[in-house]
């Protein structure tokens, strides 16, 4: 959702302008109204014969809407200025005199028709609902975004495997520096991190939450071939929740971690990318307004995505081979890891492109059937 100010100058009071704070405000155009035809109008109706409204000669067609009021917006700009009402004012058009001009307002019934119409504050049905849509209230995931030729380039750039899940390559700022290799700051961390579970009794459950990474692939052995000037170490901790009802206690990488202030860490090398998370105020408000809604958890969602092996050796570590000799071993990540800078942007738009093939693949089963 874009939020930005506008100033709205009277063209019929010198010197007073309006000034709105406006949502979505990045769209020049939010719908469009019927064209009340205003110098017809006025031919009609002679108690709108002497009125002067600012935009007279709008010709045919609808007219475009770049601004919606609210009601407290609507308060600021009247007048103390009595309405100009028609004989029949159930059936005839009236005006009202703002701090912006005349305004038209009322219903009439076409001369050709039974069909009824309603000028500029009352619109017929489905324009009403046009202008309820929750893309023009601003609810809805935008066509444009800021980073949105990043975030496009780097959807290209992930690769759907053969067994249906995402490869991707972490991006890289193109002017990063060299990443250090980390080391001491790994081991060392490691051994206050082993004596911090020592304290608390929770090493043994650390140790086969590692085991299970491994196990699961998601840890791998740093191959031989590897060189240790392109590996930079990560260093991780327990993150303890006693109230949390399923995991208690989950490790998070420290992707932040400096050898030294003067040496970048693995998040000063990483695009960001733009946040591509919706807002909870506008999915609580969508809920609202459609008859369904379908929620759901991703387990360990980070962890799904794989990480190219190109890119691996930036996200190593230490842990032990067991708890009985305390030998330690260096391993890498084959997927995305909580706690790199880019991992909520590379989750976001797996999850656009998983949706998108998702739908396309429906889409062609029901032409099919």
């Amino acid at each position: 959702m874009c939020k930005s100010t506008v100033s709205v100058q009277s063209k019929v009071i010198e010197d007073y302008s309006l000034e709105l704070n406006c949502i979505n405000g990045e769209k020049d155009i939010l719908t469009y109204l019927p064209n009340p035809n205003l110098k017809a109008l006025k031919k009609k109706y002679s108690h709108l014969s002497c009125l002067h409204f600012s935009d007279e000669d709008t010709g045919e067609g609808k007219l475009p809407v770049h601004i919606i009021l609210g009601a407290a917006d609507y308060q600021r700009i009247k007048t103390t200025k009595p309405p100009v009402l028609g004989t029949n004012p159930d059936v005839d058009p009236g005006a009202e005199f703002t701090m912006l001009g005349w305004t038209v307002t009322g219903k009439t019934m076409e001369a050709d028709s039974e069909v009824e119409r309603i000028f500029m504050m009352l619109s017929p049905k489905e324009e009403f609902e046009k202008m309820c849509l929750i893309e023009v209230l601003g609810l809805a995931d935008t066509d444009s975004r800021p980073g949105d030729t990043f975030h496009e380039n780097f959807k290209r750039s992930l690769k759907r495997l053969g067994d249906g899940t995402y490869s991707t390559r972490l991006p890289w700022k193109e002017d990063h520096v060299e990443l250090p290799t980390n080391r001491m700051l790994a081991v060392a961390r490691l051994h206050n991190t082993t004596r911090r579970l020592e304290r608390v009794q929770t090493l043994n459950e650390y140790h086969e939450v590692m085991e299970a990474q491994i196990k699961e692939g998601i840890l791998e052995p740093i191959p031989e071939e590897s060189s240790s000037e392109n590996i930079h170490y990560v260093p991780h901790q327990p993150d303890m929740r006693e109230d949390a009802e399923s995991t208690k206690m989950r490790i998070v990488y420290d992707c932040s971690a400096r050898s030294s202030p003067a040496d970048p860490s693995l998040n000063d090398c990483l695009e960001k990318g733009p946040p591509l998370q919706p807002l909870i105020l506008d999915i609580l408000l969508r809920n609202r307004m459609l008859p369904l809604s379908i929620t759901g958890d991703i387990k360990k969602a980070f962890l799904q995505i794989k990480l190219d092996p190109a890119d691996r050796d930036a996200q190593c570590l230490f842990w032990y081979k067991n708890m009985e000799e305390w030998e330690m071993v260096a391993y890498r990540f084959t997927c995305v890891i909580f706690g790199a800078a880019s991992s909520p942007h590379i989750l976001g738009a797996t999850l656009e492109n998983t949706s998108s093939s998702t739908e396309r693949h429906f889409q062609k089963q029901s032409r099919l059937c």
